[in-house]
């Protein structure tokens, strides 16, 4: 807990200074009355009256102090494989719902609460749908978020409970995302991840633009079901000019300590980021070929690197006008990641003790990508072309999103990606074995076919 009482104190001792001149003092605040009036220099008046002192002014209500609302969002996907007629292609048609209640009792209190709702009728037993994994595709029930914020005399903003909090600046590839204990995915429409549920106390410094957290964290790596595994966070978010930098750490029992910082700015026509983590040695074993091979099969040795492991992702972006109206983007990311494997031979293994994280998995990794407006149609239809390489085991996935507003409040989905490059790499994994053996444990024989095409269309209504 000494770790933690740390991370909050930093930015709870960053409020004084905040500038008296910056906010309303507290009288102003709470609208209080006068406690003398009496003047020197001249005989006292007699003493009027008692007055009644006047009560403290309380927040008002508005006229309606809840919102209610959600998300209906339906996805039909199919994947083509390798070797297989379209009669075997992959089916999925995942359904997500959200609804969300939003009490808002003053301007100075606020209340979330968001339930999601996921089904997956095309799952079948043991198998793993778009969202989540589940045992038979559904429906399953999760809560999103359900947090309470409130100020603290305008100066210190509390976020109770759980809630979204994502760090960094790329758009790919996000290893300073400290607080979420799964990965994005990188071509996701949206990000389908749950809150995490955590105590955030917000110091702005409004003078200079600057922001200080401080975070005690409930469940991001690990549930902290007793105080000696609580964790803490803190960060820091400055302005230097035309960047934005943020610095941030990260501790909790059971877990390496890690730091990490991102940058943004401006550097004539182009916008630049980047982001990075840091930490002595690894959460987890890493895995690798032993030196010596029996006669039949493979043998892996687990390893920890005694050295200190980090992980950086940055890229740039140039938007510019093509018509009067309509904008695009060209823009490009690479990640480095030397916690990640070269050898793709190895991959199965990871599969089989859980440790496969797609876009994590491999070293290297480098993408590029437009963004345009289809003209004429005043920015409600869009196009993206991106394309994702895997470096360290050359495949990589090319994909179109083609999204339209229609009927005023539905966003229509449309996309197609294909796979390339060398068999067995990340995107295109597939296994055509004969039994064999890995470290000394039989493996029966085997045959995943690799994925060459896929294609979906999604329909999302927010109201």
């Amino acid at each position: 807990m000494s770790r933690l009482a740390a991370a909050l104190a930093v930015a709870l001792a960053l409020a004084p200074w905040v500038r008296a001149d910056d906010r309303p003092d507290e009288a102003a605040m709470f609208s209080a009355a006068e406690t003398s009036t009496t003047t020197t220099g001249a005989p006292a008046a007699a003493p009027a009256e008692p007055v009644a002192a006047t009560p403290p002014v309380h927040e008002v209500a508005p006229e309606n102090p809840l919102a209610i609302g959600g998300q209906l969002y339906w996805r039909e996907a199919v994947t083509a494989h390798a070797h297989q007629t379209p009669r075997g292609w992959s089916n999925t048609a995942p359904l997500l719902a959200d609804a969300w209640l939003d009490g808002r009792p003053n301007p100075r209190l606020r209340a979330m609460i968001v339930g999601r709702l996921a089904f997956d009728p095309t799952v079948t037993p043991s198998a793993t749908s778009f969202f989540a994994p589940s045992l038979d595709g559904g429906p399953t029930a999760a809560l999103d978020q359900a947090w309470i914020k409130f100020d603290v005399a305008h100066r210190a903003f509390i976020t109770a409970g759980r809630q979204h909090v994502k760090w960094g600046a790329s758009r790919f590839w996000n290893p300073n995302d400290l607080l979420h204990g799964a990965r994005r995915d990188a071509l996701a429409q949206f990000d389908a991840r749950v809150g995490q549920t955590m105590l955030k106390v917000h110091v702005p410094w409004e003078r200079y633009g600057w922001n200080f957290y401080g975070i005690q964290l409930l469940e991001s790596l690990d549930h902290a079901d007793t105080v000696g595994r609580t964790g803490g966070a803190a960060r820091a978010e400055v302005v230097l000019g035309p960047a934005e930098l943020g610095l941030d750490g990260l501790v909790q029992r059971g877990f390496r300590p890690r730091a990490g910082a991102d940058l943004s700015s401006a550097l004539g026509p182009f916008d630049v980021y980047g982001e990075g983590t840091v930490q002595y040695r690894t959460d987890r074993p890493l895995w690798r070929k032993a030196a010596v091979q029996p006669p039949v099969g493979s043998a892996l040795e687990s390893y920890t690197p005694e050295k200190v492991v980090g992980s950086v992702s940055g890229g740039l972006n140039w938007a510019f006008k093509f018509t009067d109206k309509d904008v695009m983007t060209v823009g490009a990311e690479y990640f480095y990641n030397p916690a990640g494997y070269t050898d793709k031979a190895i991959y199965p293994w990871l599969m089989f003790n859980g440790d496969f994280a797609p876009f994590y998995v491999a070293r290297d990794y480098a993408a590029a990508y437009v963004f345009f407006s289809v003209p004429g149609t005043n920015g409600n239809h869009t196009i993206t072309l991106s394309n994702l390489a895997n470096l360290s085991d050359h495949t990589a996935i090319a994909r179109l999103d083609w999204t339209a507003t229609v009927v005023t409040h539905m966003r229509f989905e449309a996309y197609a990606a294909g796979s390339y490059g060398a068999p067995g790499g990340e995107f295109r994994f597939g296994l055509d074995t004969s039994p064999t053996a890995i470290n000394g444990l039989p493996v029966p024989a085997f045959h995943l076919p690799a994925p060459v095409a896929e294609a979906g269309l999604a329909l999302r209504v927010s109201f």
